[in-house]
């Protein structure tokens, strides 16, 4: 991974570190933990070689693909929500969308420039966009708690989108619900950050709430879903309004 200077790691690791004398540097006190531990056993320590390095680096981290990515992306396809949102996170789980590390990889964005939008510090990957980030995080908070189940984020927004798609169980209509709000909020999530980048325009979480349960109303409402207690109570107990709770 630290040798292959055409590979995806070696590429972000250079937007996020910067390189020196063709070497990445080490980052210093702003360095994270795991690239500290890469650090140590790039440079001997733990007695292994490099080729075990690279084999295991692979494994935990994978080298641009995954094959569970295969697998999630036939969740993004939900006869309910709009196509453009599919395409969106059909492309987010493959790590295609422009965010400012990618960017900053094809040498469109300075490096200086790649920070989050939500102002917390962080390198804006799709990681951290959507799962991670302290700020925007927030929002799968609000989204558990409206529907009244808790959980914790998993840090691979491939595994996010699984784990969050049967937080309910593995019934068909609590499964299919629970895609459309992960797709809502993705739209929602990626839709703020564009605003905050370009329009220099900038919504609470909580408003960020409210337009997912506006979202995932209007599309069930356009498919003819019947809300069996109406548009009122949907905003209290959805699962009810579609009978599955």
């Amino acid at each position: 991974m630290l040798v292959d200077r055409e590979g995806l790691w070696y590429r972000v690791l250079v937007a996020r570190y910067g390189e020196e004398g063709g070497v990445l540097k080490d980052g210093g006190r702003r360095a994270s933990g795991w690239w500290r531990d890469l650090q140590r056993v790039r440079d001997g320590g733990g007695g292994v070689d490099g080729e075990w390095f690279s084999s295991c680096v692979s494994k935990v981290l994978g080298n641009g693909g995954n094959s569970t990515v295969d697998e999630a992306s036939n969740l993004v396809w939900h006869k309910n929500v709009p196509l453009k949102v599919s395409i969106l996170a059909w492309r987010l789980l493959r790590n295609r969308l422009p965010t400012k590390i990618n960017l900053a990889v094809r040498g469109i964005m300075v490096q200086d420039a790649h920070l989050c939008v939500s102002g917390c510090g962080m390198v804006e990957t799709v990681q951290h966009l959507f799962v991670s980030c302290p700020i925007f995080r927030n929002l799968w908070q609000y989204v558990r708690a409206w529907i009244g189940v808790s959980g914790v984020d998993p840090f691979d927004v491939v595994d996010h989108f699984v784990q969050f798609s049967y937080l309910l169980g593995h019934a068909a209509k609590k499964r299919s619900f629970m895609q459309l709000l992960w797709l809502a909020c993705v739209w929602v999530l990626w839709t703020e950050r564009n605003n905050r980048q370009f329009n220099n325009t900038e919504n609470t979480i909580y408003q960020l709430f409210v337009q997912v349960q506006n979202h995932s109303f209007w599309w069930l409402k356009a498919a003819n879903v019947v809300h069996e207690l109406g548009v009122h109570n949907w905003f209290a107990c959805p699962l009810p309004c579609l009978g599955i709770g």
